[in-house]
């Protein structure tokens, strides 16, 4: 995945500036906060692209030496029920419980002494068209190998969400800035799913509209930047990322 260029932040929150000046009075409130953003007085909110920017460069370097202190990890993309929010209703979810529930599921789960680094990423779900809602997601970065037991744990802890058509998604980390640039990903799209000439099922990513930036900007500019994280033995302290005493041994090595 690409990262933005400050210059590409800048643009990009100038573009959000623009959106939310011509909306509600709740929106609007939204966008004086990010314009009030600059050096050495950051918003520090998921909605401001420059903030959002500086936190996923802490978070390259953070994670990175959590995953070079390993030798086998597993991407884990999990579509888990309970978290796709009707179009037009994304200002009532609750993002701060969402993440506490999906951390108490991994502490519950067959993977507890395992680390995990990870967040929940959004798309805005079309079907054929029609509207499905905002779709949460789990992007998750699971210490050990890429196996029937992980996989097991996974689908275990969280259940899947009955419109997902590929619920879950596994594959072996090879590049550890790619899975991290992703887990902590900015730029939320509209994902929209069709069916091809061929018959299959295909999804293509498009910007989102206006309507749906006025939707979702006020909803991020509600969090400071790092509230979609999920970990599991290791915590943030600070801008670094430690292990949590009880997880300094963890998955079986290859």
């Amino acid at each position: 995945m690409k990262f933005e260029t400050f210059e590409d932040a800048i643009r990009w929150r100038k573009v959000h500036r623009k959106r939310l000046k011509t909306a509600t009075r709740r929106q609007r409130r939204a966008a004086r906060a990010v314009v009030k953003c600059r050096r050495g007085h950051r918003c520090e909110t998921e909605a401001c692209r420059v903030c959002m920017r500086e936190f996923r460069l802490l978070w390259l370097g953070e994670g990175t030496k959590i995953i070079v202190q390993r030798s086998d990890w597993t991407r884990c993309s999990v579509i888990t029920k309970d978290l796709l929010v009707p179009y037009g209703q994304l200002a009532k979810f609750d993002l701060t419980a969402a993440v506490t529930r999906i951390r108490k599921r991994l502490q519950r789960s067959k993977i507890r002494d395992r680390i995990v680094l990870g967040g929940l990423d959004l798309s805005l779900n079309l079907e054929r068209n029609v509207m499905q809602g905002w779709q949460f997601h789990l992007y998750l970065i699971v210490e050990g190998q890429n196996d029937a037991k992980l996989q097991q744990a996974i689908r275990g802890a969280f259940p899947r969400e009955p419109t997902a058509l590929a619920p879950y998604d596994f594959e072996d980390v090879t590049t550890a800035l790619e899975v991290l640039t992703y887990a902590c990903k900015a730029d939320i799209k509209r994902r929209s799913g069709y069916l091809g000439s061929d018959g299959n099922h295909r999804t293509k990513n498009q910007p989102l509209k206006g309507a749906d930036i006025r939707e979702l900007l006020p909803f991020l500019a509600r969090y400071k930047v790092g509230a979609r994280l999920i970990l599991s033995g290791v915590r943030r302290n600070g801008q670094r990322l430690v292990f949590t005493p009880r997880k300094l041994s963890s998955a079986p090595q290859s």
